[in-house]
């Protein structure tokens, strides 16, 4: 399985990924030390920095031509995104945040699920804050087969944070 990890940060996730036997084959992130850190522990994966939430039919062509061009069947790939969790954090909610903050969270969770549907990769999760307005998003989404809140920690992660996982396998 090989895996796309948009919103990479330092690569938690594709590291989890690499011990569960996938291969990280693009990493994507606007951060560029975030993406230093995934490439000191991922070097041969792509590593691309660029804001994520433009342009959807520019985005997944350069998605799909950097599959074709590595010779990854699609059937065989997971996506992961990690948008950015801030705008629905408990804790950003303690300081005062500009008009629309929230909003701008959701048109990145939005264009991820976009993405997502327009990609029609073998699998694909989405990690988030819990949150209400995400969680019934997430609930009407037709490609999700599943969301759950985990306490991490619970499952050996590091951290005591609790996440929001949307999921599904496509059939082929």
């Amino acid at each position: 399985m090989y895996l796309i990890d948009l919103f990479c940060g330092a690569g938690g996730f594709s590291q989890g990924a690499v011990q569960a036997g996938c291969e990280v084959t693009l990493a994507v992130d606007s951060w560029q030390r975030a993406l230093d850190a995934h490439e000191l522990n991922h070097p041969g994966c792509r590593h691309v920095r660029m804001e994520m939430g433009g342009d959807m039919d520019d985005f997944v062509s350069f998605v799909e031509e950097h599959l074709t061009t590595g010779g990854i069947d699609m059937s065989q790939c997971h996506l992961h995104a990690s948008p950015p969790c801030q705008p629905f954090s408990a804790w950003k909610r303690c300081f005062d945040q500009p008009l629309g903050y929230k909003d701008q969270g959701l048109e990145l969770v939005k264009w991820t699920m976009q993405v997502i549907d327009r990609l029609q990769l073998a699998s694909f999760t989405i990690e988030e804050v819990p949150d209400p307005h995400l969680q019934v998003l997430f609930d009407d989404w037709p490609s999700a087969s599943a969301s759950q809140t985990y306490y991490l920690h619970r499952y050996g992660v590091p951290n005591t944070r609790c996440r929001l996982i949307v999921s599904s396998v496509h059939s082929t």
